[in-house]
């Protein structure tokens, strides 16, 4: 007689049904550990750049270093040269106006300041309207300064030609032109001279009585 109870059909469907679900538990476990995998190293690049404020901790506890990068600011720095000392410089003076010893002048002044005075010589061509300083190559502050001295506004590289004959091995040439302060009263003082006139006249006793007019 036959018991009763479930048994295995006889065509091994029952077989093949927990198989496949065997096969399902499977994929499900390996699914579950590949999110977990991709979880776990999702939340470690979270820690990793997860800001740290002050006092607080980091990935692995204690202080944590904040760098901030920020962008780097250009700037421009200058370098002043020092000038080099008066007895240094070689400065010659030119006249370019015709009020002679005028140029010699602006040597004394020169030589006065401590500078290396040449002897004074005339500039090539005359009347220079416009007085200037002059300076060769490396001789720019130098040339200022005898400018600003001398209160003269135009400073300027040595031109080609040469405004003098001979520039005697001179660092800083000044050319004193008819805009000279020095130059207008030179003239005016001598034009006051000349439109000054004596008389001499002998009175009726033979004294000598003399008058002067202008």
């Amino acid at each position: 007689m036959a018991r009763s109870g479930r048994h295995a059909a006889d065509d091994g469907s029952f077989g093949r049904s927990a198989g496949g679900a065997a096969l399902r538990g499977g994929a499900l476990l390996a699914i579950a550990v590949i999110l977990g995998i991709v979880l776990l190293n999702a939340a470690d690049d979270n820690d990793a750049f997860a800001p740290v404020t002050a006092g607080g901790n980091g990935k692995n506890g204690g202080a944590a270093t904040v760098t901030t990068r920020s962008a780097a600011n250009t700037t421009t720095t200058s370098s002043t040269v020092p000038l080099r000392p008066a007895a240094e410089v070689k400065v010659l003076a030119a006249n370019g106006t015709t009020v002679k010893g005028l140029a010699g002048q602006v040597h004394d002044r020169l030589k006065a300041a401590g500078y290396n005075a040449l002897a004074p010589t005339d500039a090539s061509k005359k009347p220079v309207t416009k007085s200037a300083v002059y300076f060769t190559a490396g001789y720019e502050g130098e040339a200022r300064q005898i400018a600003q001295q001398l209160s003269i506004a135009t400073v300027a590289a040595m031109p080609q030609p040469l405004p003098v004959l001979n520039l005697q091995t001179a660092n800083v040439l000044v050319v004193v032109g008819t805009d000279s302060p020095a130059a207008a009263t030179t003239t005016t003082a001598r034009r006051g001279t000349a439109a000054t006139t004596s008389t001499t006249r002998r009175t009726s006793t033979g004294s000598a009585t003399t008058t002067t007019t202008g």
